[in-house]
């Protein structure tokens, strides 16, 4: 776990609690990690990332508007699983995920909600564990 909020409040919050020392000594340990484990959010109002009180509804709109579907560590992917660029990347605290993946890699998402940000993805990439 990092010792920090999936989303800081500003930019430089973010750095701050990016440069923490906790953070890096996670940071470091994952490099030597065998397998990334990620949760899929989806986007929409009352979503996760709504609920909990990291994006406004106005912020969730926008991403609706610029086509995400989904969020993986809170970063904004579309239903053919690119990245969807929105201002609220900036603030997020996770850790990056290397493209391609050095690792194997497994996402995973519970509750009907997140069909949405799972099911397109899927269709388009072919999922294993159906």
């Amino acid at each position: 776990m990092l010792p920090a909020p999936l989303m800081a409040d500003s930019r430089a919050e973010r750095k701050q609690w990016c440069n923490h020392r906790l953070y890096r000594i996670v940071d470091a340990l994952s490099e030597n990690a065998d397998v990334a484990f990620i949760g899929i959010g989806n986007i929409g109002i009352n979503c996760s990332l709504h609920e909990d009180g990291f994006i406004t509804t106005a912020e969730v709109e926008e991403m609706m508007q610029a086509g995400a579907v989904a969020e993986l560590l809170g970063l904004l992917i579309d239903a053919q699983g690119a990245r969807v660029q929105s201002t609220t990347g900036e603030r997020v605290t996770s850790l990056r995920l290397d493209a391609p993946p050095k690792r194997p890699t497994i996402g995973f998402a519970d509750g009907l909600r997140k069909r949405e940000a799972v099911v397109p993805r899927c269709r388009v990439n072919g999922c294993r564990g159906w």
